[in-house]
This record gives C-alpha cells, sequence and structure tokens, in this order.
C-alpha cells in the first residue's frame, strides 16, 4: 500500500520530546511526503522538518538513508563532515547518533528517502548475511541506482513495484554485509526460479516465497539471478508479462480488459502504464501497429 503527502494521516513529523528520543519503526523527523510497504520494508520519501534542530535520539530498527537533497551531517563510519547527494547511509538496529540536515538560514532545506527494515525481515536476512553493525556509508555507483530506482518505483507505485522494491532492498543489504565469492555457472535453482516467474500469472509472488522454493537466502537469490540473466526477478517478470501481452495483441481481437488478465496485470489500465513505460505505446497504438491497422 502506498500514502500521498495528502494523506492525513500519514503525513507527519516525528516530533518526539527530549534529547534522547527513541524513534520507533519507519519513524523520522520530518514530513512524510510519500510512503510505501513492501514485504517487510517500507519507503518514505520525507523532507526536514524546519520547525526545529534535530537533538541526539536512537533508532530501534535498522534503515538506510538515501539524499535527494540538501547538507547532510552524518557520523556513519567513511561520511564526511558534511554530505551531499548521492548519499547513502545505513545504521543498524539501536544506533544513536544526531545525524540531520545543515541549518541554512532559517530552516533545513533538505529531502531524503528511507527504506526501513522491520524487525521479522531483520531477522531473516541476518540468517544469511553478516550485516555491519555500525552505521556505515555505502560508497558504490551500483548502490546509488538501485535507490534511485526506489524512488522512482515509490513515485510511480503499481502491484509489480511490491517485487521490486523487494529485491532493491535485498540488494542493498547485501552492499553493508561481506561478500560471497560469486558463482562462476548458473545453479541448478536458478531455473526453478524462472520457471516460477513465467507461472505467476497475477499472484502475489516475493522473493522470499520464490527463495524458500528454491531453498535459498533471498539476497542470494536476487543477486545471482541479476548476474545470470542481467537483470532483476521484477524486471523479468514485466518484461514476460510485456511479451505475453504482445502476442495476444498481435495474433488476435482479443479485448484488452482480457489480455491483461492473461497476462498477468492487475488490470487494464496496470497493462497500459507497463507498455507505456517500456515500450513508449499505450496496447491499443502497438496492436495497430503489429497488425498494419491504421484505422480504430
Amino acid at each position: 500500500m502506498t500514502f500521498g503527502a495528502d494523506d492525513p494521516v500519514r503525513v507527519r513529523a516525528a516530533g518526539v520530546d527530549g534529547p534522547f528520543a527513541r524513534l520507533e519503526y519507519s519513524q523520522f523527523f520530518g514530513r512524510f511526503r510519500s510512503e510505501a510497504d513492501a514485504a517487510g520494508f517500507v519507503l518514505a520519501r520525507l523532507e526536514a522538518d524546519p520547525h526545529h534542530d534535530v537533538q541526539r535520539h536512537t533508532h530501534e530498527t535498522a534503515h538506510f538513508i538515501f539524499l535527494l537533497r540538501g547538507q547532510y551531517i552524518s557520523s556513519a563510519f567513511g561520511a564526511p563532515d558534511v554530505c551531499g547527494e548521492p548519499m547513502l547511509i545505513y545504521n543498524p538496529p539501536g544506533t544513536t547518533h544526531r545525524d540531520r540536515f545543515r541549518q541554512q538560514g532559517s530552516g533545513f532545506d533538505g529531502e531524503f528517502l528511507s527504506i526501513s527494515i522491520a524487525p521479522d525481515r531483520m531477522r531473516s536476512l541476518r540468517e544469511g548475511l553478516d550485516l555491519s553493525d555500525q552505521p556505515v556509508r555505502v560508497d558504490s555507483a551500483e548502490a546509488f541506482g538501485l535507490a534511485a530506482n526506489a524512488v522512482s518505483e515509490l513515485a510511480q507505485w503499481e502491484p509489480a513495484s511490491v517485487l521490486a522494491v523487494e529485491e532493491i532492498c535485498l540488494e542493498l543489504a547485501a552492499f553493508v554485509a561481506r561478500r560471497d565469492v560469486a558463482a562462476k555457472h548458473a545453479p541448478p535453482w536458478l531455473a526453478i526460479a524462472r520457471e516460477l516467474l513465467h507461472d505467476c500469472g497475477d499472484a502475489g509472488l516475493s522473493i522470499g516465497e520464490i527463495a524458500r522454493e528454491c531453498a535459498v537466502h533471498p539476497v542470494h537469490l536476487a543477486r545471482t539471478f541479476r548476474r545470470f540473466f542481467g537483470c532483476s526477478p521484477g524486471a523479468y517478470l514485466r518484461r514476460t508479462r510485456i511479451r505475453r501481452a504482445a502476442a495476444l495483441l498481435r495474433t488476435g481481437r482479443t479485448p484488452l480488459t482480457d489480455v491483461a488478465l492473461r497476462s498477468g496485470f492487475a488490470d487494464q489500465s496496470h497493462m497500459t502504464r507497463a507498455f507505456q513505460r517500456a515500450l513508449a505505446l499505450t496496447p491499443a497504438a502497438y496492436r495497430r501497429t503489429a497488425r498494419g491497422d491504421c484505422g480504430d
């Protein structure tokens, strides 16, 4: 589910009193502009709170901070005294700090994406990853790209975004863990993962569910899939749905609503957005072009 800036419940500032405030899961100082939940990860886009300076505080749960605008002061290992974008920081559970936006004039001009990790999800991650127990700066162009993709998903949320965001978050977690030696050959379970994506239809499928079927850790699945197929599982699923729909549009006159449902989309509007994003055409325009039909 995703929430917008006009929702009076979700637009909030973490106005917690005291110099040692404890911030709970997905709680931050700032004004929430949008927010979405994806399989144990909560994405939120926030503007820095202009009304008060941020004092020393503790975060009860782990999270990433991706700087979008402004100057940010962080105590994370490897971070400069004052950070500018792009900047990605990981804070483990129990982090106590005074990380904040630098005051400019009378306010705090800043914007950031937060990625909060639910406690249950964190326990699952630690079963397969040796995650850092200290706040760290993630200095990687690939990680910046993943975080930027999360920003885009949040801005254009759709049913497939849940899977896409889950895999983004899993891959980001791998950047703050010790790396395993990469396999040279595709493991047999990878074919099972691909078949599950082909067969899932319009059912909601998470990386965790696929990983359980393949008997591997979700982070290992996400990274191995990208290594051998050149894209994430979510991107592969989207391409598979578009290919199915394109074949139906080329070879018959099935109503667009039925094409969408048979191809695994939630509805016709979901299919239309996917086509416009991938092909810069609506499904109807694609059908006319593919069939050489200049009429309606």
